[in-house]
């Protein structure tokens, strides 16, 4: 009696600690207004890489004295970005595990203003390349704080719907860039992302797992509640992450790890531990897909590629305008088909799908050059939109989602470093080597080699990739922690049934 009066009394302690419940649409709207810093980072950077290249590159030669552009310079102004992001990917990693992850955000948000001012009022290509350098920062926190962010702040209900508004923004980026040089008004951008800068330096909480490695777990608690919740598996992941911070912190300060060798030797051993190298396998194949997929690189190069098939600058701009709004519609449609879908399923089907509008594109393309069928713009239409509607609809979206899924709660500053240098490597690849394909081939072997580049990725991911939706990555660890420990019993049965031979 005396027992179950106590836990009654725990309970209303407990009650009375954690305060009312709140709704599942407060908490929707916590969680989507603490990473919304990230859909208009996001936003920004569809600004910025949709804007036509070789138009703002067309408006410096006129600006300048000489015309010094040459198309190989041309064709490594997309890639400045891309490469002035890899430092970031170390750095910014480093920043919001020693300041927290405000101060990560604050160096991408200066960074991100200086670079639109000087992009803005750019009249030569030193200029824009000095902006494209600045806006790096802001490439190299896609793939390393933003996934941070969101793998902290998100619980895994709503984190499918938080990175569909994180999709879709970039691409309603891509949208306004097009427009706006349709109509000939590209200054206007600096107005935009001023006002994108300006919310996000006020509307951004702090990281309650950062507070937890910071040994500050009762503002951790605290502040994880008030996003989360405090239903049975928000007070578990609760209860997890602070179990793994103090153990964490306790391994940290015994004399074992002070030690340079012991240090080198626990990375080793974090390196090769499968909770380690197996998730950052699958992070870099969701990587490769989302960049050799080619849907982001028909984005940032849509209008010369399509005006290479079309030969019309006119028919190009409308084409791209259909095509970006197509792509920002399906992805809000991908949201819908998440909740009844698998993640790996929805993947693998919308992926079959766009490979499948690659391939067509590709042999439509080849034999209208070859005079065999007539080019007609509605069936480029109708092609270009299926490849949309299927890439929007799946890797997109899932994607993202899985690479966030799969983040490591021990090293995750490690792992994010290595993602950001993967995910920078492989945009730079794919920026430069792009324009070199269609412009020294032609459009259908552009299409062929990413048709042929994703299958290569459905294939791996097919084999490898876990089911994550609605679990937490603890869950995945211990599902490779069992599959480990049935690996090495395996191993000591096969050494008992086979005993080794001395060699005499």
């Amino acid at each position: 009696m005396e027992t179950s009066k106590k836990m009654e009394d725990t309970k209303e302690e407990r009650k009375e600690e954690i305060g009312n419940p709140p709704s599942q649409c407060v908490l929707y709207f916590r969680q989507v207004s603490a990473c919304s810093p990230m859909v208009n980072y996001l936003f920004i950077l569809g600004l910025y890489m949709g804007a036509p290249i070789m138009h703002i590159l067309s408006e410096a030669n006129k600006e300048s004295s000489e015309n010094i552009i040459t198309p190989e310079m041309a064709s490594w102004f997309p890639c400045t970005s891309a490469l002035s992001s890899f430092p970031w990917a170390i750095i910014l990693p480093l920043i919001a595990n020693r300041y927290g992850r405000k101060a990560s955000f604050h160096l991408v948000n200066i960074n991100t203003v200086i670079g639109t001012i000087i992009f803005n009022y750019s009249k030569t290509l030193t200029q824009l390349i000095i902006s494209q350098i600045l806006i790096g920062t802001l490439v190299g926190s896609v793939f390393t704080v933003f996934v941070m962010i969101i793998s902290e702040l998100a619980s895994p209900k709503s984190r499918g719907f938080i990175l569909t508004l994180i999709s879709a923004a970039f691409f309603w980026g891509t949208l306004t860039s097009n427009f706006l040089a349709k109509m000939e008004a590209r200054k206007n951008i600096i107005y935009i992302v001023g006002f994108c800068c300006i919310f996000n330096a006020f509307n951004f909480p702090e990281s309650p797992c950062w507070l937890a490695t910071k040994n500050k777990f009762e503002e951790c608690a605290k502040l994880h509640r008030w996003i989360k919740g405090t239903d049975s598996n928000a007070e578990n992941h609760l209860r997890i992450l602070i179990s793994n911070q103090k153990t964490n912190l306790n391994n940290t300060f015994t004399k074992d790890n002070k030690n340079a060798d012991n240090i080198i030797g626990r990375m080793r051993k974090v390196l090769s531990s499968k909770k380690f190298y197996k998730p950052l396998f699958y992070t870099a194949l969701t990587i490769c897909l989302y960049y050799f997929s080619g849907k982001l690189t028909f984005t940032i190069y849509a209008s010369d590629i399509i005006k290479n098939i079309t030969k019309s600058e006119e028919a190009a701009y409308n084409l791209m305008l259909i095509l970006n709004g197509v792509t920002v519609f399906c992805a809000y449609v991908g949201c819908y088909t998440t909740c009844i879908l698998k993640r790996r399923t929805q993947l693998l089907v919308f992926l079959a799908s766009g490979i499948l509008f690659l391939y067509l594109l590709s042999i439509y393309t080849y034999i209208a050059k070859l005079n065999i069928v007539y080019e007609n713009e509605y069936i480029y239409l109708i092609l270009f939109s299926g490849f949309s509607i299927s890439y929007s609809c799946g890797p997109l979206i899932i994607g993202i989602s899985f690479l966030i899924d799969l983040i490591p709660t021990q090293e995750r500053n490690l792992f994010l470093t290595l993602t950001g240098i993967i995910g920078s490597l492989v945009l730079t690849i794919v920026l430069k080597i792009t324009p070199a394909i269609y412009t020294t081939y032609d459009s259908h072997v552009l299409f062929l080699f990413y048709a042929i580049t994703a299958s290569v990725c459905l294939f791996g991911l097919y084999k490898h990739l876990p089911e994550s939706k609605n679990r937490i990555i603890q869950q995945l660890e211990n599902v490779t922690a069992q599959e480990e420990e049935e690996e090495d019993s395996l191993s000591e049965g096969l050494k008992e049934v086979i005993p080794l031979k001395s060699v005499s």
